[in-house]
């Protein structure tokens, strides 16, 4: 399938191995992103759902855990993994404010997606969101939303794994 497609989803589960053990974890966090992409950002499936997937994937590639104990003035030289990260950060802003650039010159006002949704927010003096304040709700939405639910299903799919009577339910 093509990720972010709408058959995606059944045939992601349906290619998973029967009959052995399977880390269902970067499975699910397939599914999550392709419908984060859809139901956040209002992506279909075509070249800028392509290229944002595929620059989120590797920017949320988790890196090395010594950066998280080292204050990053130590990671900060050339071809470090946090100068790494930054880059992939980067690309994949360059990506998002061409698709946030791309909805607020042609809102759509029956769009149902979050980016539509937030493009049409007003806030008390009728101002809309900036730029700088939609791309922050997206990345916040992604990122809190694409882990914790790979997460939660792949839990679900354990406990229904130990649970077969709650399944055939």
């Amino acid at each position: 399938c093509n990720p972010g497609s709408s058959g995606c989803v059944g045939l992601t589960i349906a290619r998973l191995p029967l009959g052995r053990p399977v880390s269902l974890h970067e499975h699910m966090q397939s599914i999550t992103l392709d419908v984060i992409l859809r139901a956040v950002f209002g992506l279909e499936e075509g070249a800028r759902m392509s290229e944002l997937r595929a620059l989120l994937v590797e920017m949320l590639e988790p890196p090395p855990a010594i950066m998280a104990f080292i204050p990053v003035k130590y990671l900060d030289f050339p071809f470090s993994p946090y100068r790494t990260f930054v880059k992939k950060r980067d690309a994949v802003d360059v990506v998002l404010r061409a698709v946030i650039r791309a909805r607020i010159a042609a809102p759509d006002p029956d769009g149902a997606d979050i980016l539509s949704l937030l493009v049409a927010a007003r806030d008390d003096q009728g101002q809309p969101m900036t730029e700088d304040e939609l791309r922050d709700e997206l990345v916040t939405m992604l990122i809190a939303g694409h882990e914790t639910t790979a997460t939660a299903l792949s839990w679900t799919f354990a406990c229904l794994l130990e649970n077969p009577e709650v399944g055939e339910r």
